[in-house]
């Protein structure tokens, strides 16, 4: 599993990556209205449309944090338990307004954030060029579909961010971690900390288990990945 996330990396994914006027191009081939600017606006077309829509609401928020006014909208509107999110960088906090979604954290830079409602209707984050949030909504199963696979994808290789809060609750944690980075040996860490061998070898195992690594160099190079060590 984690040879596949480390192959994420910069990797470009199908629509993901199509320019901004090539999905407005696709809005309106679908009888959708246009692409929506502003944050007000943006909140009110998701909260209108959301509220029609059945089924698990996925977002990918891969770059920055998304106004306010859409994330309360969103979380007002979706029940939390149907609400999945994943974002790139898992040093930032979880916003408040999602503190009762679902929340995992991934290496992936998709080309565009993008949230999907039940298996017919996308919708596409950008910024035009005065660097305004947009909106384009893709009411299109097949659109929709090739979305929710890169989701899915992303989605079984991300980490949970309460378990990773967890494992990295604590100063020692994060010493053996970043240890764990740089090639050390459960030795090495155990004289660094003061602490014996076998505790030293149950915290690794722990900290492998939560990242889905193959090795202890693999967990201290995900960890590091995603902004999680301090410092990294």
């Amino acid at each position: 599993m984690t040879s596949r996330m480390h192959s994420l990396g910069t990797q470009s994914f199908g629509p993901v990556s199509h320019p901004a006027a090539r999905l407005a191009e696709l809005d309106r081939s679908a009888g959708a209205p246009g692409p929506v600017l502003g944050s007000a606006s943006i909140a009110e077309r998701l909260g209108s449309q959301l509220a029609a829509a059945t089924g698990g609401i996925c977002w990918l928020l891969g770059g920055s944090e998304p106004d306010a006014a859409v994330l309360e909208r969103v979380a007002a509107t979706v029940e939390a338990g149907r609400l999945r999110v994943l974002q790139h960088d898992g040093d930032r906090p979880v916003p408040a307004a999602l503190a009762g979604a679902e929340v995992r954290v991934t290496t992936a830079r998709p080309g565009h954030d993008f949230l999907l409602a039940g298996d017919d209707l996308a919708f596409i984050f950008d910024r035009d060029e005065q660097d305004r949030p947009v909106l384009t909504a893709v009411p299109q199963a097949s659109v929709a579909k090739a979305f929710l696979g890169i989701f899915e994808h992303l989605w079984s290789t991300a980490l949970p961010v309460t378990d990773l809060r967890q494992e990295l609750g604590s100063e020692a944690k994060r010493i053996i971690i970043r240890m764990l980075g740089d090639g050390a040996t459960d030795d090495a860490i155990a004289r660094a900390l003061g602490i014996s061998r076998r505790t030293t070898a149950r915290h690794v195992a722990r900290i492998m288990h939560c990242t889905g690594s193959l090795s202890r160099f693999q967990a201290g190079m995900r960890l590091a990945q995603l902004g999680l060590l301090a410092g990294s």
